[in-house]
């Protein structure tokens, strides 16, 4: 619980210090709207199982013949948000509107064309044959790759070639094999 609580906690604040570092480019999307109400389900929720289980654990909520121990701890918490949840879902309408999203003057596709383009399943068998084929090309360069020969060790080679050394060629040649 510490470690959630801990999380929780810098991905909030990280949030928020994101939002105050692009403010200027994120006040139109009403993204602190849309961070309070997603964030606050979520605190919502960490807060009422901390203090339940602080009320189980200091013997103020105590199982009887209806709730045990683990209705309690568990059962509660989540009854009590899905009791909140009709309050969030309407908030989360509000910031999460679907106004950007409408039409907006461009060329539109029938509902019977994005039906078509939703079912098609060639995207899907193109990226089962041409995924793996990527993969074995990859393999291959790397092992390429792997076996080919330095560049260093052909120009110092190359150098002694131009220089007129035949015993160090031979010797080289001798060591090789």
């Amino acid at each position: 619980m510490v470690l959630d609580a801990c999380t929780t906690t810098i991905a909030i604040l990280q949030s928020v210090s994101f939002y105050n570092r692009n403010k200027e480019l994120l006040q139109k999307h009403q993204i602190l709207l849309k961070l309070f109400t997603f964030k606050s389900v979520l605190g919502l929720n960490f807060f009422q199982s901390f203090v339940i289980s602080m009320l189980a654990g200091h013997g103020k909520l105590r199982p009887n013949k209806y709730m045990t121990f683990h209705d309690i701890n568990t059962g509660l918490a989540s009854l009590i948000l899905a009791c909140e949840m009709p309050t969030f879902a309407i908030l989360m309408i509000v910031a999460f509107s679907p106004q950007p999203y409408k039409y907006q003057g461009g060329p539109a596709a029938s509902p019977l064309n994005a039906i078509f383009d939703a079912c098609n399943i060639s995207d899907l068998l193109s990226a089962l044959f041409r995924g793996p084929m990527r993969l074995v090309r990859e393999q291959q360069r790397q092992i390429l790759r792997q076996n080919s020969m330095r560049i260093e060790l052909v120009s110092s080679y190359d150098n002694e070639e131009r220089m007129g050394d035949k015993g160090a060629k031979v010797q080289m040649i001798s060591t090789a094999s």
